[in-house]
């Protein structure tokens, strides 16, 4: 996974910031992740994003995508 798909996957934005509030962690900490995202950061995205509701998973998973061919 890369770290605009996972920010996009969190968020449903680009914004950093969001993904930041959404991990628990800060903004330079995000910035801080590399462009390919290890196994263990990739398991907390992925974690963080199941305990998002339906409703969000779905908008944000949509919108990751459609970025991702764009």
């Amino acid at each position: 996974m890369n770290k605009i798909y996972a920010i996009r996957l969190l968020t449903g934005t680009d914004v950093p910031r969001r993904a930041a509030e959404a991990m628990g962690l800060t903004d330079a900490a995000i910035c801080q992740w590399p462009d390919e995202l290890p196994e263990s950061i990739e398991a907390r995205v992925t974690f963080r994003f199941s305990k998002l509701p339906p409703k969000l998973q779905r908008k944000h998973l949509e919108f990751a995508k459609k970025s991702e061919v764009a």
